[in-house]
């Protein structure tokens, strides 16, 4: 993986932060499978929850998976720190028509 630069590190940091918390795991033992700036194109940040709208403008943001315990964890963020995706319908940035993405 390249360097990350520092406003994606902050993000990724936060994103292994919470997995070692909720997972009860060491944050040495999170492997950081892709870590990228997105543009999402909507307020769901690729992430969208049943029953909610959001805005329909551009979202500058990231998209950072993680691997551990035998499986992936996708956090998806806009402006501020990422949150953990748990929807059923989780959009990839490379599934979202129209979303920008600065590997």
């Amino acid at each position: 993986m390249q360097p990350i630069d520092p406003w994606m590190k902050s993000r990724v940091d936060a994103a292994r932060r919470d997995l070692s918390e909720r997972a009860q795991i060491q944050a040495d033992e999170i492997e950081v499978v892709r870590a990228e700036r997105v543009t999402w194109p909507d307020g769901s940040v690729g992430c969208p929850r049943p029953g909610m709208r959001y805005t329909q403008a551009l979202v500058p943001g990231c998209f950072v998976q993680l691997r551990a315990q035998g499986r992936l964890w996708n956090y998806h963020g806009g402006r501020g720190m990422p949150h953990l995706c748990n929807s059923p319908s989780e959009r990839l940035p490379e599934d979202v028509p129209g979303a920008d993405r600065d590997l």
